[in-house]
């Protein structure tokens, strides 16, 4: 079976600069975990807006033959597979489940394969700061999981999501202390922001 596109992190150019940050060891786990959530995040949303609809696939569960030609025919095979395992696995065409479903596949998958990359980057990298990355990431991906999560149900549904939350972007020229200030969350608009654009 082909390996699923948003799970390729040591390959895909998806996640260059997750690997960048992955790479040098001076740049903070917070830094690396929300560059991976991004990134992860960017390319969800670049291919529901770029493919055809999950909706196809919905439709075609249960029945086998369709399953594999919608899939065959798809244009991203990594996520209609997705949506077709989550299909069977939850015994239901419910987009709220499905989506659920796919987002802790892809979240366990990346964080799995974030930290298997870390140690065959540094072989010699110490376990503290595996724990760290691996608490630091999870909770990244936990703050992008709302916003997956509803783009995946709106092409379930039959519509196009709308472009994601532009996040900070992370490089390596971004410093510990710059980045800390830093937040995956959209901060509210003030009031003087509404009334300037009033």
């Amino acid at each position: 079976m082909a390996e699923n596109e948003y799970l390729r992190i040591g390959r895909s150019s998806a996640y260059r600069k997750t690997r960048a940050l992955l790479k040098d060891l001076s740049s903070p786990t917070s830094n690396v975990a929300e560059c991976v959530a991004n990134d992860l995040s960017g390319l969800v949303h670049r291919n529901l807006r770029k493919h055809e609809l999950l909706q196809v696939v919905i439709e075609a569960y249960p029945d086998k033959s369709k399953l594999r030609k919608v899939i065959e025919e798809h244009g991203d095979q990594s996520m209609a597979r997705l949506v077709r395992d989550a299909c069977s696995v939850v015994q239901s065409r419910d987009v709220g489940d499905v989506a659920r479903y796919i987002f802790d596949q892809l979240s366990d998958g990346v964080l799995k394969n974030t930290l298997q990359l870390a140690r065959e980057y540094h072989p010699d990298i110490s376990p503290a700061r595996c724990d760290q990355l691996y608490r630091d990431t999870k909770s990244s991906l936990d703050k992008v999981k709302p916003q997956i999560i509803d783009a995946l149900k709106t092409s379930m549904c039959g519509e196009k999501p709308s472009r994601r939350v532009r996040f900070p972007k992370v490089d390596k020229a971004h410093t510990g202390t710059s980045l800390g200030n830093m937040s995956l969350v959209a901060k509210p608009a003030s009031s003087r922001d509404v009334t300037q654009r009033r």
